[in-house]
């Protein structure tokens, strides 16, 4: 084609364009690989402190001058930490709820799920969020996760949500999840997410794992559940290697229920989309 007869005309400005174009990319690509380079890992501790800088797993000794020692809660790490951090928790029993909204944030428990995030006590209405994973590509390793004993499907008023998962790409994974109404739930916010639900155990509760969207892994799951295993209103999951186990008087068929609405499935898919590796 003649781009001059097209009305076009090259002149030396594109090229200085076209080089200036180029120079943004590389350096947006620089500052890219800057920042998971710098990435930090930042420690949390009961014996700590918030207004320490968190960059040490010990103690707070000097209070005037918080420098290399933990913070104190699971929250005001995630208020401090950036995109790609790490927080590494303590053992210990934590009484907080959680928002996690930074993108890429890795949050790891202590050895042997000895790091405990316990619900807040005190009576209020709905339904609360205990941990709440807002952001994108969050991985939640190794925690027990305590609600405050409500797990009533009929009478939910005053209960917990143990893990909610908002957004894209997560991993929850490896952490024991206890007496609250729904072990985990996935949310139709983002209609399609390759989160990985995997290696959890879930008891004490009614529903174990709800997914709201699809094109979630969902394995090597152990759940208790008084009414519903898993509540299945998506298609695309992946599914291997779960045990249900069903407490209550709902019976066999609320082991696994499908979706309500017709575009996200029958209950009869819902059945179908679990594995013959998985037992229920």
């Amino acid at each position: 084609m003649n781009f001059s007869s097209a009305g076009y005309i090259s002149s030396p400005r594109d090229g200085a364009v076209k080089f200036f174009a180029f120079a943004v990319l590389v350096l947006a690509s620089v500052f890219a690989f800057v920042g998971v380079a710098n990435a930090a890992t930042f420690y949390v501790s009961l014996d700590g402190s918030d207004s320490c800088d968190g960059t040490a797993s010990v103690a707070s000794t000097t209070p005037t001058a918080p420098v290399g020692c933990a913070f104190a809660t699971i929250s005001y790490a995630v208020t401090t930490a950036i995109t790609g951090d790490t927080i590494n928790v303590a053992a210990g029993i934590y009484t907080e709820q959680l928002n996690v909204n930074k993108n890429n944030l890795t949050i790891i428990g202590a050895d042997g799920q000895s790091s405990i995030i316990q619900a807040p006590s005190g009576e209020f209405s709905s339904v609360r969020r205990l941990i709440n994973l807002s952001g994108n590509g969050i991985t939640f390793d190794g925690f027990q996760i305590v609600g405050n004993g409500k797990s009533d499907i009929v009478n939910y008023d005053g209960s917990y949500l143990g893990v909610r998962i908002e957004g894209y790409g997560i991993t929850v994974r490896n952490n024991t999840i206890r007496d609250l109404l729904t072990g985990i739930q996935t949310t139709s916010l983002n209609p399609i997410t390759p989160n990985s639900i995997l290696n959890n155990t879930i008891s004490g509760v009614a529903v174990g794992i709800s997914l709201q969207n699809d094109g979630n892994t969902v394995t090597g799951n152990n759940i208790t559940a008084n009414d519903t295993g898993f509540g299945i209103a998506s298609f695309n999951t992946t599914f291997a290697d779960n045990v249900i186990n069903m407490t209550g008087e709902n019976g066999a068929e609320a082991k696994i229920s499908g979706g309500a609405d017709p575009y996200k499935g029958s209950i009869q898919d819902g059945i179908n989309a679990v594995n013959s590796g998985d037992t229920v």
